[in-house]
């Protein structure tokens, strides 16, 4: 199956979803952290929940580069995730004056 092809080729979206072992692990890694994160959804919106959402999503790749499951010589080489928080509405930001 190497080379295998999928049909959204003609959609420039999913150009990255060309391939179908491509497309595969994308499915796992998106099913995988939907999965092992739904703990989450009752949480509160603040600094502790997303330094846990990050350590969660850092050790759960660095666990499948050290599998082999990405390229690269460095785990940011491989991965290259990134949990940042989203930006918050101006109307909750707390202000210092």
């Amino acid at each position: 199956m190497f080379a295998a092809r999928t049909l959204v080729t003609a959609n420039p979206a999913f150009q990255h979803h060309r391939y179908v072992p491509v497309r595969r692990r994308s499915l796992f890694l998106e099913q995988s952290l939907a999965s092992s994160l739904t703990w989450v959804t009752f949480e509160p919106n603040d600094e502790p929940i997303w330094l846990a959402i990050r350590t969660t999503i850092e050790d759960f790749m660095l666990g499948l580069f050290n599998q082999g499951a990405f390229q690269g010589k460095t785990p940011s080489e491989g991965s290259g995730s990134a949990a940042t928080p989203p930006p918050r509405p101006r109307s909750t930001r707390r202000t210092a004056w």
